[in-house]
Order: C-alpha cells, then sequence, then structure tokens
C-alpha cells in the first residue's frame, strides 16, 4: 500500500504540472465551442467535399487562428461520443484528423469529472480565507486523458522510485498521442452497440412519473442540483482525497508542483 501511495502522490504532481502548463496555454486563447453538426460539416470541408461554400471558408478562419495562437475548437463529450460512435473507420480518422487540427491536440474534461471538480474548489473556497483560482485551469487534458486522469501502476517486484519514474514515462508517452494515433490503434473495431432510444423512452418515462413531485422553478433546480450531488459526491470525496496524497489542492498549489519539475 505504501508503495502504491508514494507511486500516486509522485506521478499525481507530475500530471498536475502538465495540466497546470497546458491550463496556461489554453486559457490565453480564445475557446471556440462548435456543436456536433459544425464538427462533422468541417471534416466534411477538410476532406475537400464539403456540402457548402460556407464550411470551406470557415474551416479556413478557424485553421488561421489556430495556427496564430489565437484560438482552439474545444473538444468535448458530445464530439468524442459521435467520433466513436461511427462505424466507418475512414470517416473517424477524417473526424480525429480535424479534431487534432482545430482543437491544437486537447480536449476539455467530461462533464463528470468538471463537476467533481468544481464541487471539490467550491468547498476548498468555503474552507480557506482566500479564495481558490478557478477550476477553468485544471479542465484542459491531451486527448489520451479523456476518459480520466489514469496511469498505470507498476507492482512491487521494483522499487517505488523506479515504478515512479515508468509511471511518468507512460504519462509523457501518452501525453502526446493525438486523436487520430487513439483512433488508428483501436483500428477498424466497431463501437459497443447502444439502444439510445430506449435510453431516451426511459428517462422521459421517469421525467413524468416524478413531475407531479415539482411544484416551481426553484423546487426543480435544487432536485436537479440534490441528483447531480448525490451521483458525484463519493467522486469528488475521492478527488479531494487523492489532491491531499499529491500535495496540490488548488491551483496555485499545482503551480507551486510545477515549478518544483
Amino acid at each position: 500500500m505504501k508503495h502504491m501511495a508514494f507511486v500516486q502522490a509522485e506521478v499525481g504532481r507530475h500530471l498536475r504540472s502538465k495540466i497546470v502548463a497546458l491550463g496556461d496555454v489554453i486559457l490565453r486563447k480564445q475557446r471556440i465551442y462548435l456543436d456536433v453538426n459544425y464538427w462533422t460539416h468541417l471534416a466534411d470541408a477538410l476532406d475537400g467535399k464539403p456540402r457548402h461554400p460556407d464550411y470551406s471558408r470557415l474551416l479556413s478562419i478557424l485553421k488561421t487562428r489556430v495556427d496564430s495562437d489565437n484560438s482552439i475548437c474545444v473538444v468535448g463529450d458530445d464530439t468524442l461520443l459521435e467520433l466513436f460512435k461511427r462505424k466507418d473507420l475512414s470517416k473517424r480518422l477524417l473526424l480525429a484528423r480535424t479534431m487534432d487540427r482545430l482543437s491544437a491536440g486537447t480536449v476539455i474534461q467530461h462533464s463528470f469529472e468538471r463537476a467533481e471538480l468544481e464541487i471539490s474548489e467550491f468547498l476548498c473556497n468555503i474552507e480557506k480565507e482566500k479564495p481558490c483560482s478557478p477550476p477553468a485551469h485544471l479542465v484542459w487534458r491531451r486527448p489520451c486523458y479523456f476518459l480520466g486522469d489514469i496511469f498505470p501502476i507498476p507492482g512491487s517486484q521494483i522499487s517505488p522510485q523506479d515504478a515512479a519514474l515508468l509511471s511518468k514515462a507512460y504519462l509523457d508517452y501518452s501525453w502526446d498521442q493525438s486523436f487520430e494515433n487513439i483512433v488508428e490503434k483501436l483500428g477498424s473495431k466497431s463501437p459497443p452497440p447502444s439502444n439510445w432510444d430506449s435510453t431516451a423512452d426511459f428517462i422521459n418515462a421517469a421525467n413524468m412519473e416524478h413531475q407531479i413531485e415539482v411544484g416551481n422553478f426553484d423546487d426543480l433546480f435544487l432536485k436537479e442540483a440534490d441528483g447531480v450531488l448525490d451521483a458525484i459526491s463519493f467522486d469528488a470525496a475521492h478527488r479531494r482525497v487523492r489532491d491531499d496524497v499529491t500535495g496540490a489542492t488548488t491551483v496555485s498549489g499545482a503551480l507551486g508542483v510545477c515549478r518544483a519539475f
């Protein structure tokens, strides 16, 4: 257990320094949020087959802004879902290439991890006399980490110092992987089947069943907030423990770690 705790702390600080450095870069740029339809149309334009000339013009403008370090197009949950829903490998690779081109090789954390971070930072603000830095600094990742901050921890057969070095080396390698690299490594494997219609029907039926419980907007808001907190409370608590172990619970603390590397 001590072996694992040591490696997690060492690699956690290393990862945190990368996150902060990336956040420094991203927050100096304009962030452009595109819906899935725009990403699809821009991918067609990148392939030389635009559905309308306007998409080619838009692609040219965005490429110029990204190349000049003025902007990035933010890749989020919906775009990633569309990427891995595509059964045709060539179309998946084309969308991945478009995402690499316009996002400068970055992705925003998925919504559950962002919620955990916001709650953790909110609690930190309450506990401390001085407010913590805004969580917007810590939500940016490289493509390989869009499902979470996960890295392998070698077993106790080697020293904790060597295990930490190996984990850091893996982190450095995976941090540089592009969307296209990830899709290529997955190959032509089809995404797992999903019955989105039945999921939508289930959610709508549940909403109708509990509709009578909602009296006004304030009640609805509080119930929604309570549901979110209930869903992610354990993960938010785990984040606090993990950040305490790595010794960097705020952006300011992380910046100190960053300077140490």
